[in-house]
C-alpha cells in the first residue's frame, strides 16, 4: 500500500462507502434485476442494497457509540509497558476496522515501540516504517517479554500464543471490542474492552501525562535490528543465485488462461512493472473478473527455519 493510500486512509475527512452500496453498485453492475438471497452477506447489507437500488435506502441501524476502557486497567496497562524489558505490539485487522492508524501510530512513534502487523493488519501502519519489525517476526515473537495486542487474536496466525513460539511467562495486554476474545487461549495480564481507536487514545493519555519512551538503543532493539539484517541479507543471497531444483510444480504454466477460458481476463507477469501494469488494467476494466499469475522465482534454497517441526518429515 503505498503511502498516499495510506494518508487517504488515515484521514477521516474521506467519505466512506458503506458495504450495502458496494453491494447495490455490483449488482447493478451485472444487470440484476432479481435477488433471492446472497450467499455469505449478512441480511442488512443485503436488504440496504435493495433500497440503494430502488431508491428507498433507510439506514439499518444507527452507528454503535464509542465504548472505552476502564481507568483502571488502563493505568496498570501503561504501567506494565514502562516496565517491559522487551516489548512489542502486534497490530491486528481489529485495529483496521476500528479506523485506529493515527492514534496507534502516534503511540508506536512517541514510545519508540516496535511492532509487528498480522496479515489483515497490514496498512494500519506501512511496512517501511522504520519501527516494523517483521522480517524478524519469529525473534520477536519467541522473546518479547510484553505484548500488546490491537485486535489481534491469537488464534493459528499468531501460535495461539503459546510456547516454545513465546517465553513462557510473556505478558500479554490485550485491547479487543469484543469481550468473548479477551483471554482466548491465554490468559491477558490487563485487558482492555474498548473501542480500538478510544482505548489507545487513552493509553497515549497516560504516556502525555507521564512521559516515556523505550530507549532506541537498547539491548532488545539490536537484536532485532540484527535480526532484520540477516535476514535482508540470506533472502538477498538466495534470490541472487539462479539454480532451478530438478523437480518444481511447473513454474512457467500459464494458469491465467483458465480465466480466459471463462470469458475473463487473464495476465502473466515475472516483474514488479508487469505487475503494477497488471493491475492497474484490472482495475480499469470493471466488466469482467480478472486474474494475475504472478511467476515468482523458484530456487532450490530457503532460509533455515527457527523451529524443527516446520521442515521435518510426518512420514
Amino acid at each position: 500500500m503505498s503511502e498516499s493510500n495510506l494518508a487517504e486512509r488515515s484521514d477521516g475527512r474521506e467519505r466512506l462507502v458503506s458495504g450495502a452500496k458496494v453491494v447495490a453498485q455490483a449488482l447493478k453492475t451485472q444487470d440484476v434485476n432479481y435477488m433471492f438471497g446472497i450467499v455469505g452477506i449478512p441480511a442488512c447489507y443485503a436488504a440496504s442494497a435493495v433500497g440503494y437500488l430502488t431508491g428507498r435506502y433507510v439506514e439499518c441501524c444507527m452507528p454503535p457509540p464509542v465504548s472505552m476502557a476502564e481507568s483502571s486497567a488502563v493505568c496498570m496497562a501503561a504501567s506494565v509497558i514502562r516496565n517491559a524489558k522487551q516489548p512489542l505490539l502486534i497490530i491486528g485487522k481489529g485495529a483496521a476496522y476500528a479506523r485506529a492508524e493515527e492514534s496507534i501510530r502516534k503511540l508506536v512513534e512517541q514510545c519508540k515501540l516496535p511492532f509487528l502487523p498480522t496479515p489483515m493488519g497490514k496498512g494500519v501502519i506501512p511496512d517501511n516504517h522504520p519501527n516494523c519489525v517483521g522480517a524478524a517476526r519469529s525473534r520477536a515473537l519467541q522473546f518479547a517479554d510484553v505484548i500488546v495486542l490491537f485486535g489481534a487474536r491469537l488464534n493459528w496466525i499468531l501460535h495461539f500464543g503459546l510456547p516454545p513460539r513465546y517465553q513462557p511467562d510473556v505478558k500479554f495486554i490485550q485491547v479487543d471490542i469484543c469481550a468473548e476474545e479477551l483471554g482466548n487461549n491465554v490468559r491477558p495480564a490487563v485487558t482492555l474492552l474498548g473501542d480500538i481507536n478510544a482505548v489507545t487514545k487513552q493509553l497515549l493519555e497516560q504516556f502525555e501525562k507521564t512521559p516515556w519512551q523505550y530507549p532506541p538503543e537498547s539491548k532488545w532493539w539490536k537484536i532485532l535490528r540484527e535480526k532484520m539484517k540477516s535476514n535482508e541479507a540470506l533472502s538477498k543471497r538466495i534470490f541472487s543465485i539462479d539454480l532451478v531444483p530438478p523437480m518444481c510444480l511447473l513454474p512457467h504454466s500459464h494458469y491465467e488462461h483458465v480465466m480466459t477460458a471463462f470469458g475473463g481476463k487473464g495476465y502473466f507477469v515475472q516483474t514488479p512493472e508487469e505487475l503494477q501494469k497488471s493491475l492497474r488494467q484490472s482495475l480499469a476494466d470493471t466488466t469482467k473478473p480478472c486474474l494475475i499469475n504472478i511467476m515468482i522465482e523458484p530456487q532450490a534454497m530457503r532460509k533455515a527455519q527457527d523451529f524443527h517441526w516446520l521442515t521435518r518429515s510426518n512420514m
